[in-house]
């Protein structure tokens, strides 16, 4: 699977410009902030990095049940420069390897009424 790197700082874009790229996007990574629980209030596939913060209180949630991947936070971090670029790309990773497994799922009754 072959993926275009982007990177953007979203604080400096409007707020409509944001929503439509977070319809386009496959993901995205993120500190803990407003455009990254803006982002899984619209259904975008998240990892969230934490520093002082805990996970279990401002982890943002997605109405639609897509997946949002924490990262750090107390008790396992207080610094987000604790949290390895591994870490963040094996999590991301793991958002890639379940969207094939979604289309994989979403094809095949469209591949078996083919075959009928």
């Amino acid at each position: 699977m072959s993926h275009q790197q982007c990177d953007l700082d979203v604080a400096s874009l409007p707020i409509r410009l944001f929503f439509a790229l977070c319809e386009a996007a496959h993901s995205m990574v993120s500190v803990d902030t407003g455009p990254a629980h803006a982002a899984a209030a619209s259904g975008l596939r998240l990892v969230v990095m934490f520093g002082a913060q805990r996970q279990s209180r401002w982890l943002p949630r997605s109405p639609s049940g897509t997946r949002v991947i924490g990262l750090g936070g107390p008790p396992l971090s207080s610094h987000i420069e604790q949290i390895s670029v591994e870490e963040v790309f094996e999590a991301w990773d793991s958002l890639a390897e379940q969207q094939a497994d979604e289309c994989e799922l979403e094809a095949q009754p469209r591949l078996a009424a083919l075959t009928r």
